[in-house]
Order: C-alpha cells, then structure tokens, then sequence
C-alpha cells in the first residue's frame, strides 16, 4: 500500500517536472513570429486595427460638435478633459460603402506625443496580436480602393491594419485655410 502511495507521488511529480519543463522552453512557433499587438475596431462590416501604442482611448462620440464650413469628412471635434480633438468619419473621407442603418457613437483617439485625432467607429473589438505570417503581400487591390495611402497591411483574414505614421504625415486631413478660402 505504501509502496504504491510513493509511485503514485512519483508520478505525479514527474508530471509535475513536464509541465514546468514545457512552461520554461523558449516560445516557439507563432509566439516567436509576433509582429505587433493591435486594438481592432469594427467601421461598417469591416474590422480595422491600428497598433496599440498609438491608440489613446476610446470615448463615446455623443458629444461632438459639428464645424461648418469643413469637409464632410471631419465629423467634428470633442472635448477631451480640455483637449480638443478633431475627429474624422473614415466611411466618408474614403467614400467608403456605408449601410447607413447604424449609429456611430464612439471615437477611436489615436495619437502621440505630436498629433492626435479620433476616428468614429462603429464598434470596438478588443486588442489582438498579429502574426508576420498572418499578414498579407501588400496588394492594395484586397482593401478599398482609396485606403492605400493609410494602409500598413492586411491579414489573411481581412484585418486592415492602419498605418500611423500615414495618418499623421497626411497633409491631406490638415485644415489650414484663412476665413473666405475654399476648403476641400
């Protein structure tokens, strides 16, 4: 009785050194080909993600305030804790197709320590890692056609990835005109 209380220990214990043994060998496999960690938002029936240290927060978009005399695009501007935030409509900046059957209420602020906007959103996913073989060749024919000039990459599951850096050097959305100049 004893003797077979001691083995069943043994054995126990000899699980107990695999699992750490496994738990202590190096990643391997996907773990080891991470590319970026990114929080995906849904616009329309499409997801799009943007790298997680450029996303500032998320906020209800509720309280924005319109411009007139700007482009359709820019959707408007919200308070956030005194910071101003110009926030932009994706679906028509990109003449995207849209439903029109949802409400979008929240933004998506992105930004670093030189520009920040917010985009307005439809739905947020959650924070996702991809992985470099997961990511598609860059054929800009798979994505919209006028997202492009914004996209980093697309995953083999549709995922559009959004290029900060692009975002932020496109003069494009910078609304720079004296009172009386036509805007875009």
């Amino acid at each position: 009785m004893k003797k077979e209380k001691e083995l069943e220990h043994e054995r126990k214990q000899e699980i107990l050194r695999a699992r750490a043994a496994a738990l202590a060998a190096p990643p391997t496999g996907k773990d080891r080909e991470a590319a970026f960690d990114v929080i995906v938002f849904r616009i329309c029936n499409e997801h799009y993600g943007i790298e997680c240290g450029f996303m500032r927060e998320v906020c209800e978009a509720n309280t924005l305030t319109m411009i007139p005399c700007t482009p359709a695009w820019l959707a408007g501007i919200i308070n956030l804790r005194g910071r101003i935030v110009a926030v932009l409509d994706l679906i028509k900046l990109f003449n995207l197709p849209d439903a029109g059957t949802e409400t979008r209420k929240l933004a998506a602020v992105i930004g670093d320590h030189e520009f920040e906007c917010g985009i307005l959103i439809h739905e947020l996913i959650g924070q996702r890692t991809v992985f470099k073989d997961e990511i598609q060749e860059a054929d800009h024919r798979t994505a919209q056609e006028a997202l492009p000039k914004w996209l980093k990459n697309i995953t083999a599951d549709r995922l559009i990835i959004l290029d900060y850096e692009k975002i932020r050097n496109d003069k494009s959305i910078i609304i720079d005109a004296e009172p009386g100049e036509e805007l875009m």
